[in-house]
């Protein structure tokens, strides 16, 4: 019995000790943040040094600011000051718990201690297993769905070594990204030695892969122009329906049977649909989509697909990739793109095989471990507060109201579009897609009104789709992959498809 108690008096003794270690450490870091956090805020006064200046003549003119560097440039020195006063608060808290009862002490020491483990625990686990705290989220969300948690890299390369080669689904805008020109300017050399070729497709007849958004990565066929469609659909005056847009036109990320021209064909076995949609196009795109392939197919009925990001294309094209507005502004201009494929598969595959020995080259940097980057980062648990950020305040992406000259342009690309459409009696419709972001966020589009009132205008038949089908629908969210941004479900597209044709059978055009 008194061995037991002299035992329990010793666990008592280092128990205690233990509480009071936890909470002075407690009270020497609190110390050191403030330390830290005055040295940065001291810094920050040394950053600008104010020097006089002076004209051509010596004479005195005012007074400047200098910058002496440039790695305080984006710091935000407010945070500084908010650790002081959180290290004070501290340090007088760890205090006032040392002078409680050592029972308190010690379940207090132990919480504090679990806590802090559990925190840098989930910090460490962040940092060496998941990529990206935002990936590791929405991977977490999917737990349980079914979710294939490959890269699109691993799938890639399972699908090469059992013989097939794939690619990833290749968005065209992207090849003159500013941040890739030194790799495209290699890959826009031709393989015939012709001037460059801006294409508009994908690779032709190639296994494409699509990003995974509802928990698997589609694989497609691409058919002879590098479209999302079955092979042999290029017959001149046999199209009944043409489909132009973005990525939701194309059909992302959904298997190949489960698109809206997929849909469509299934409502309609004898309704002849094509899909020219593809990820990353604009009204620009699209009108030169149509004067590269449409002309030569001439369907009876276009539909045009919009969606909330499609405005921003025609400011991106301007900067980047100006001649392709001689589409717009030479009547007869074209590229002759659907004889050129061959040119077109060449161009792509150069380029995408030069963008994944690249992400593998990126991995491999990952891989190696900087400890004076990693160290740092651990501790201000950076990794956590990103994955708590992204959990508490999302991003949105913020639309601005398009400025004039942009309502212009997209009035100037659908009044031509509508002409040239007309010129082999087709039929032009307007597609309107609503965003994620109106009905998590209620952020309407701040331009909806201005693109409706402009088609309206030019007196192209309207399918608003947010008025059809989402806005009447009991959760639309859940019309989003795992009610999370990206684009819509099987049940979102099946929606839409069975809407586009009642409108269009309801006007009269499906007679065969």
């Amino acid at each position: 019995m008194i061995n037991r108690i002299k035992q329990e008096e010793t666990i008592s003794k280092h128990a205690i000790k233990f509480a009071n270690i936890v909470f002075y450490l407690g009270i020497a870091c609190s110390i050191l943040l403030i330390i830290f956090s005055i040295y940065r805020i001291y810094e920050k006064k040394l950053y600008f040094k104010s020097i006089e200046l002076t004209d051509a003549l010596g004479r005195n003119t005012g007074k400047a600011e200098l910058k002496t560097s440039s790695f305080f440039q984006n710091l935000d020195f407010t945070i500084y000051h908010k650790v002081i006063v959180t290290g004070l608060i501290l340090i007088i808290f760890f205090i006032l718990i040392l002078r409680l009862k050592n029972n308190i002490k010690i379940n207090l020491s132990i919480l504090f201690s679990t806590l802090i483990i559990c925190t840098y625990s989930s910090e460490l686990f962040l940092t060496f297993y998941a990529t990206h705290p935002v990936i590791f989220y929405q991977n977490l969300y999917k737990f349980g769905k079914n979710n294939d948690e490959r890269t699109m890299l691993e799938v890639i390369e399972e699908l090469n070594q059992s013989g097939i080669k794939a690619y990833p689904n290749i968005t065209p805008r992207k090849v003159l990204n500013l941040s890739e020109i030194e790799i495209v300017e290699e890959s826009l050399k031709t393989n015939n030695g012709e001037n460059k070729i801006y294409p508009l497709s994908g690779i032709s007849r190639t296994t494409t892969i699509f990003s995974n958004e509802l928990g698997f990565f589609p694989i497609i066929e691409t058919d002879e122009h590098g479209f999302n469609n079955p092979k042999g659909l290029y017959e001149k005056n046999e199209m009944d329906l043409m489909i132009i847009g973005d990525s939701f036109a194309e059909g992302m990320n959904v298997n190949a049977d489960e698109n809206i021209s997929s849909i469509l064909r299934s409502i309609d076995p004898n309704l002849k649909v094509i899909n020219l949609g593809k990820q990353g196009h604009g009204p620009l795109l699209e009108f030169a989509t149509i004067k590269e392939y449409g002309k030569f197919l001439k369907p009876k009925i276009i539909l045009w697909f919009y969606y909330i990001n499609d405005l921003s294309e025609l400011e991106g094209i301007k900067s980047l990739w100006p001649s392709m507005f001689r589409y717009l502004t030479e009547e007869n201009f074209s590229q002759n793109l659907i004889l050129k494929q061959k040119e077109v598969d060449y161009l792509l595959i150069n380029y995408i095989e030069e963008k994944i020995k690249q992400e593998k080259i990126d991995i491999l940097k990952q891989q190696k471990v900087n400890i004076k980057v990693i160290i740092p980062e651990i501790f201000k648990l950076l990794q956590l507060r990103l994955f708590f950020e992204y959990i508490v305040n999302p991003p949105i992406r913020v639309y601005d109201q398009a400025p004039e000259d942009m309502i212009k342009t997209f009035n100037d690309i659908l009044q031509k579009t509508n002409k040239m459409i007309s010129s082999w009696n087709g039929k032009l419709y307007f597609i309107y897609l609503p965003s994620f972001d109106l009905y998590s966020k209620n952020q309407e589009d701040i331009n909806r009104e201005t693109i409706l009132n402009t088609v309206k205008t030019l007196q192209i038949p309207i399918i608003d789709i947010q008025k059809e089908v989402f806005d009447i629908h009991p959760d639309p969210i859940s019309l989003f992959p795992f009610k999370m941004n990206g684009h819509y479900t099987v049940e979102g597209y099946n929606l839409i498809s069975k809407i586009i044709y009642k409108r269009i059978d309801d006007d009269g055009l499906l007679s065969y």
